[in-house]
């Protein structure tokens, strides 16, 4: 958009666009004779976006136009994008996309304005979009508390927010499997399902899905503030329960908060509850590692094997087959879990390779192989001399009493009889 026509549509007193018209002074939306009235903020929004029709507008954007100088949270965007979507109707999965990690994008074009009697004033058309939109504010919230004493518009036609809210929640979810690393399908993957929830609150697998997203932030160590996406996890969980508080998505969102929260035991219940719905693999899997953490390993095993017997090819068969190995370890069955530490490359796990190859080498010097372990031993030490002090250092999965206890004599106890020292240098 060329510099003059900036200045012109910042000065109109409508903004038209495929079919519809956005009055600036009332934060009104119409098509044909009908409209509805959009929330001050919400007006504000699609007024920058239109200003900016065709162009990737960031979030950190829209709040810099629409909320300068006030600390705002990006639910803010989220809520005003989704009334939005809500107003444009049928046309909004065309016009208003999401793109993951970048922002929104309004396909459209303004429908051409004739220019006002007199010039604006000569001013950076960014900036002046920018005081434009902040002076307007004022004129749209009078509009917004004005409005319910005049008589009510027709609302637009519109397609059902749960219909857009599960276009949403499915675009998510084609984006965790996609291509990518898992942080960046993660995190590529939670804006749809936040703004899904935002859509339809009734919607409980989309407020599900942001908690499995959060939580899976932590686990995989990819969360750059684990308090923030915590709290975070735990507002749509409870989101979820206040739409649906028995569908098996809820409660499997509840139990993933309580693992998370260190309680095990309250969220061993809602795991099996959840894992009942055959959909649910995860809760499933889930309900063997809380006996893990609850420092039941014997009880853990069978259910985590069934997983892997269930699901031999789930994205997280990595990590189950690695939990399982910890159990087996901590039980002293079998092998003690050193096959289950040494996964193939086409399995991915949560825990890092040198710290399972660690655990390994606990189990190979339990059961005998000796010369495997001395091997492994002489491999780990060459590369990481500090592996245990390390290993020690981070957070355990659990800090129940019987794991820890069984954590230190299966797997300190042993390699710190092979000369590894549990203090960094």
């Amino acid at each position: 958009m060329s510099d003059a026509a900036t200045r012109r549509r910042m000065l109109a007193k409508s903004l038209s666009f495929d079919g519809f018209t956005l009055d600036t002074a009332r934060g009104a939306l119409s098509t044909g004779d009908r409209e509805v009235v959009l929330r001050p903020k919400t007006a504000a929004v699609l007024a920058h976006l239109l200003l900016h029709a065709g162009e990737v507008v960031s979030r950190e954007a829209l709040l810099d136009a629409v909320w300068p100088d006030v600390a705002v949270t990006d639910d803010s965007v989220t809520q005003c994008v989704s009334e939005i979507r809500r107003a444009l109707g049928e046309a909004a999965p065309r016009l208003l996309q999401t793109l993951p990690r970048r922002g929104y994008l309004l396909a459209t074009e303004l429908r051409p304005e004739a220019p006002p009697a007199a010039s604006a004033p000569n001013m950076a058309p960014r900036r002046r979009a920018a005081l434009a939109l902040a002076a307007g504010l004022p004129v749209l919230a009078a509009a917004y508390w004005l409005w319910p004493a005049l008589p009510q518009p027709a609302q637009l036609p519109a397609a059902s927010p749960r219909a857009m809210a599960e276009t949403l929640l499915e675009q998510g979810r084609a984006r965790l499997r996609g291509g990518g690393s898992f942080e960046v399908r993660l995190r590529e993957s939670l804006p749809f399902f936040r703004e899904a929830s935002a859509l339809d609150p009734s919607l409980a697998q989309a407020a599900a899905e942001a908690t499995f997203t959060y939580a899976n932030l932590i686990t995989a160590r990819h969360s750059e503030d684990p308090a923030a996406d915590l709290a975070e996890a735990r507002r749509y969980a409870e989101l979820a329960h206040a739409a649906a508080p028995q569908d098996p998505f809820t409660l499997h969102a509840r139990a993933v908060v309580l693992r998370h929260e260190g309680r095990y035991a309250e969220a061993l219940p809602l795991f099996r509850q959840a894992g009942e719905d055959p959909s649910r693999i995860t809760a499933r899997a889930g309900a063997g590692l809380m006996l893990l953490l609850l420092g039941q390993a014997r009880e853990a095993i069978a259910p985590l094997e069934a997983m892997l017997v269930e699901a031999p090819f789930h994205p997280f068969a990595g990590t189950w087959r690695t939990y399982l190995g910890i159990a087996k370890l901590f039980a002293g069955e079998a092998d003690h879990g050193a096959e289950d530490f040494a996964l193939p490359p086409s399995l991915r796990a949560f825990m890092p390779q040198e710290e399972r190859l660690l655990y390994r080498l606990a189990a190979l010097a339990q059961t005998g192989r000796a010369a495997e372990a001395a091997a492994l031993h002489t491999h780990l030490r060459a590369r990481a001399p500090d592996l245990l002090a390390r290993t020690l250092a981070a957070p355990a999965l659990s800090h129940e009493t019987a794991y820890l206890a069984l954590r230190e004599a299966r797997f300190v106890v042993p390699l710190l009889a092979m000369g590894w020292a549990i203090r960094m240098e």
